[in-house]
């Protein structure tokens, strides 16, 4: 995830991890696939209004998110 030059590497488990990013002053926050166990990268995305639709990913996919 990479929000105003910030970068956090989240490593996927079948377990809900909660990361904070600086907000960016552009209001995008960038998802980028980095590694594929097989079949796609498969990531979900809760904000403070609930979960946001994403698509499955393949390694450097980039899905750029608004931030509220």
């Amino acid at each position: 995830m990479i929000s105003d030059g910030f970068s956090q590497l989240v490593q996927l488990t079948h377990q809900p991890v909660r990361v904070a990013l600086p907000r960016p002053r552009n209001g995008i926050v960038l998802v980028r696939g980095e590694q594929d166990g097989s079949g796609g990268i498969t990531v979900a995305v809760v904000d403070s209004t609930g979960p946001l639709p994403m698509p499955v990913m393949r390694v450097g996919q980039v899905v750029r998110l608004p931030v509220r």
